[in-house]
């Protein structure tokens, strides 16, 4: 049996050629970086994460120390996604219900937490709890929020969710 490459003498050069005029040039650990970093942000655009490109230019840092450490790339990579979803969770859920607010986080400080369990859930969608909230009196927030954190947390166990 004879054997083949798996890549052609033109895939070689065509990827040779990139590398000359990469932003990193020549340096070995900059390209290496940026191919990783590269790779990342199109997995994370793969599962339908807008914007991936400058989320990963944003977190570079941690993921790659993330690589560093040996992790290997699907369970950084769904980290990161986690990390994307609850974040945009977070992000609609204090549009709808306090829109006009400069430091929403800080002015709702006291519900973080299960703000927090809600949106790693994966269990409650954004748009039901952005109506609970803004159909309960401000004194009855909090203890809502942490009786839909316990209800999703029950759920995620059964459904076996861990986003």
């Amino acid at each position: 049996m004879e054997w083949k490459p798996d890549y052609s003498i033109e895939e070689i050069a065509e990827a040779s050629a990139a590398v000359k005029n990469a932003p990193g040039g020549m340096d070995e650990d900059a390209l290496i970086n940026e191919l990783y970093l590269g790779a990342f942000a199109a997995c994370l655009e793969a599962k339908l994460l807008p914007g991936a490109a400058q989320w990963t230019a944003q977190h570079q840092d941690a993921i790659l120390l993330f690589r560093s450490t040996g992790q290997p790339f699907q369970e950084v990579l769904e980290l990161a996604a986690g990390r994307m979803l609850r974040a945009r969770w977070l992000d609609r859920y204090f549009h709808g219900v306090c829109p006009n607010e400069p430091d929403p986080r800080n002015a709702n400080l006291e519900l973080m937490g299960s703000l927090e369990e809600l949106a790693m859930s994966g269990v409650i969608e954004v748009e039901f709890a952005v109506q609970v909230v803004r159909e309960t009196e401000e004194a009855g927030r909090e203890d809502l929020l942490a009786r839909l954190a316990e209800t999703s947390r029950g759920e995620s166990l059964q459904t076996g969710s861990d986003n």
